[in-house]
């Protein structure tokens, strides 16, 4: 199973696709050119047993780089 979320700067998004709930969050809604953005990552099984081979695809927009030293980086 692959699930894929587009990652845009918003406060709060969610996606629910074969029980699992990705959600992704941020600090604020606005942000200024060359602001950092901190998100939050949320994957949650909702299914009544466990799941096994998932992986997620967690895409940047155009114009948007993981930080350096950042948790995707590695």
């Amino acid at each position: 199973m692959c699930v894929s979320m587009c990652v845009m700067p918003v406060f709060a998004t969610s996606v629910d696709q074969d029980g699992l709930k990705i959600s992704l969050t941020t600090e604020k809604e606005t942000y200024s050119k060359s602001e950092m953005i901190k998100a939050t990552l949320m994957v949650t099984n909702t299914n009544d047993t466990s799941v096994s081979n998932v992986s997620l695809n967690n895409a940047l927009p155009e114009g948007y780089a993981f930080a350096k030293e950042s948790e995707a980086e590695k």
